[in-house]
């Protein structure tokens, strides 16, 4: 007889779980973020953005999951990629 386990809480995961989750979620939601994303807007590079800016402010990731879903999902929506080199948009 095998035991399944209930998913970890977000707010019980370690930064580094939270990180792995989010991006598992990003992936998961990778037709549904698309279609929200303006014309020309490439996915897989807001992605590896929005990842790379967790790993260098994990910080971001004590904040609600539904808080920083939905700041990310408002950059994708103006087309602003969060802490690039332009500066075109700042995640606090």
């Amino acid at each position: 007889m095998t035991q399944e386990t209930a998913p970890i809480k977000w707010e019980e995961q370690s930064i580094s779980q939270r990180k792995q989750h989010f991006d598992g979620v990003m992936m998961q939601s990778k037709d549904q973020i698309s279609q929200v994303l303006p014309p020309g807007f490439n996915f897989d590079y807001f992605h590896r953005s929005i990842m790379m800016i967790l790993h260098k402010t994990p910080e971001l990731l004590e904040c609600t999951r539904a808080s920083l879903y939905g700041a990310i999902l408002q950059c994708g929506q103006l087309g602003l990629i969060p802490e690039s080199m332009f500066a075109e948009a700042t995640l606090m």
